[in-house]
């Protein structure tokens, strides 16, 4: 299932980067998400890994919240440290089924484990 989660993803996220780069690979486990980037302008790939991992939703969004989050690049360490101060250590989405497998895979936040 992690598979379908992760095509998903990918193009959901390509869809969304395709003016700056593009996703290479996306690896979406119950210990996390991490993505491998070509971003233009680098002349290598970039990677970033977001970890503890849980959702929620609420007023039509589908957010996922993260404890932790790397990357091979100073720069876009700091802007995720940047990004995750301003929202919250959250990434939000349109609650939609589709999203339906990530639910499955990551706890509810405040659930009990």
């Amino acid at each position: 299932m992690s598979t379908f989660i992760s095509d998903q993803l990918a193009k959901f996220l390509n869809s969304r980067l395709e003016d700056v780069g593009r996703v290479t690979a996306l690896d979406v486990g119950r210990d996390g998400v991490t993505a491998t980037l070509e971003l233009r302008g680098e002349p290598e790939p970039l990677q970033l890994s977001l970890t503890g991992i849980s959702w929620d939703a609420a007023d039509g969004r589908f957010h996922l919240h993260y404890t932790g989050a790397t990357a091979s690049k100073e720069w876009l360490q700091a802007l995720l440290v940047l990004l995750g101060k301003r929202f919250h250590q959250r990434v939000s989405l349109p609650d939609k089924f589709s999203l339906m497998p990530l639910k499955m895979l990551f706890p509810k936040k405040g659930a009990a484990e």
